[in-house]
């Protein structure tokens, strides 16, 4: 059923790209994040989103992009982002 929303792009029903800049998001992002291991592709930036990036994105081992820029997040960014070794595009 993800798959049906406006901004999440799946193949063979499996979400490989969540692309939700500018939709006007506030909150955090919720650990659940991390279930979603296929991911290619998290784009979230510019939205209204506060807290800390959530430990559960650096088990997101297939990202290619991570696009947190111009939100509210804060605290420090994790040496486990080192572990995201396919990452080729990374803003903050």
């Amino acid at each position: 059923p993800l798959c049906q929303y406006s901004g999440v792009y799946c193949t063979d029903e499996v979400v490989t790209k969540i692309d939700l800049r500018y939709y006007g998001l506030s909150g955090t992002i919720a650990s659940e994040i991390g279930l979603l291991t296929e991911l290619d592709y998290l784009i979230l930036g510019k939205n209204a989103l506060h807290s800390t990036i959530p430990s559960e994105i650096y088990k997101l081992l297939n990202l290619l992009e991570l696009d947190l820029d111009h939100s509210s997040l804060t605290g420090a960014i994790s040496l486990r982002l080192g572990d995201l070794s396919k990452l080729r595009h990374l803003e903050l």
